[in-house]
């Protein structure tokens, strides 16, 4: 059985798992229910998409393709990665990488939906002024990625040092490789384990308190909660060390004011 489980990051980003195992068998139209009647999240899912997390200028206007044009979108992207491999100075082999081979069910042309035209927010005049003073002085949490400058492992990015995976969130996002998550579920946690860093997020399901606003994670602070069927998780006092987004070759911001909410 096939089955898809939608998770958005409030706001702005959506995502979806499909996955990876059979989990059993139920009743067409029914959802898979825990012994104590909850919905039945665990097992183990696979996160990769084709679809952009950004969409292109071009498509500005256009959130979602036709089925006609979602296809030959499809098909287009898989003969440009055969026809273009990795260059050989690539750390990874083209046969190594998992970019996904097909679009969203609903063939949005972005994972991100908020702002309308489906892309992160330009910097604002301040923020690149800082940037640009700031150089290879540039706080660990902007340097996410490669530092050709690095003299030491404290030069060198988050994920370099696998102190933070680039698609291991929160929020979690598809990346080239490593799109599996394993969800442990129980009736007072949930559990978010990811094949990235081999990160596991504690989800609480209860009113408990949360951490005084001095300690800090690198994973924050979640709670979750169900909304009928869907399982909301409001997380805070994540680290300053990492931003308040991540991907593969970028973070903006600061986890240090961030409120994420997933669904």
């Amino acid at each position: 059985m096939r089955r898809t489980l939608g998770w958005a990051a409030s706001v702005w980003l959506c995502a979806f798992w499909t996955p990876a195992i059979a989990l059993g068998q139920t009743a067409v139209g029914a959802s898979p229910r825990t012994a104590w009647g909850a919905p039945d999240l665990g097992g183990l899912w696979d996160f990769r998409t084709m679809t952009p997390l950004q969409r292109s200028r071009e498509l500005a206007d256009t959130p979602t393709w036709t089925v006609e044009e979602a296809t030959a979108y499809e098909a287009q992207t898989l003969e440009r990665r055969t026809r273009n491999p990795l260059a050989p100075s690539s750390v990874h082999a083209a046969w190594w990488l998992d970019n996904g081979t097909e679009l969203t069910r609903d063939r949005r042309t972005s994972l991100i939906v908020h702002p309308p035209d489906g892309r992160i927010p330009p910097m604002t005049s301040e923020a690149l002024a800082r940037q640009e003073a700031q150089g290879m002085g540039r706080p660990v949490r902007l340097r996410q990625s490669r530092n050709a400058s690095a003299q030491g492992p404290e030069d060198l990015g988050v994920s370099d040092r696998c102190l933070s995976g680039f698609s291991t969130g929160p929020p979690i996002t598809p990346s080239a490789y490593n799109n599996n998550l394993m969800v442990f579920q129980t009736q007072d946690h949930v559990v978010l384990f990811t094949e990235m860093v081999h990160e596991a997020r504690i989800v609480p399901l209860s009113d408990g308190p949360r951490l005084p606003d001095t300690m800090r994670q690198w994973l924050g602070d979640s709670k979750g909660h169900w909304d009928g069927d869907s399982l909301v998780i409001e997380t805070t006092n994540f680290t300053h060390k990492i931003g308040s987004f991540n991907s593969l070759g970028v973070a903006l911001g600061s986890g240090d004011t961030l409120r994420l909410v997933e669904r």
